[in-house]
């Protein structure tokens, strides 16, 4: 089994959920690291929403895995949503409410074990 960075990219972040990859189908564990450093003013009213999505393979359909909610600057970051069994993984962002300074880019980073 080896660790392996697989991919990586930015997002311009809107008021829609949208994904930060394509939805991948294999098997393997799974990661994403997500970097809101973008989020830097305190106080600014910016809200992130990111989810994760497995498979289930008993309906053959997607299933929300993780919510996670960011307000305003974070003391962390870089979130890493862990790494997860599954055949398909999807992980999507949305802005829901914008600060100061608009709309925020994140960049983030896909990794996988096999």
């Amino acid at each position: 089994m080896g660790l392996s960075f697989v991919a990586n990219g930015s997002l311009l972040l809107t008021a829609s959920q949208q994904d930060l990859f394509t939805e991948i189908t294999s098997d393997a564990l799974h990661a994403c690291l997500v970097h809101l450093d973008a989020m830097e003013d305190a106080g600014s009213g910016d809200i992130i929403e990111i989810r994760v999505f497995v498979h289930d393979q008993q309906d053959d359909t997607q299933r929300q895995f993780q919510l996670s909610t960011f307000t305003d600057s974070q003391s962390s970051p870089s979130i890493l949503f862990d790494f997860i069994p599954t055949h398909k993984y999807l992980v999507t962002a949305v802005q829901t409410q914008d600060g100061t300074a608009g709309k925020k880019t994140i960049s983030w980073e896909r990794m996988e074990i096999t």
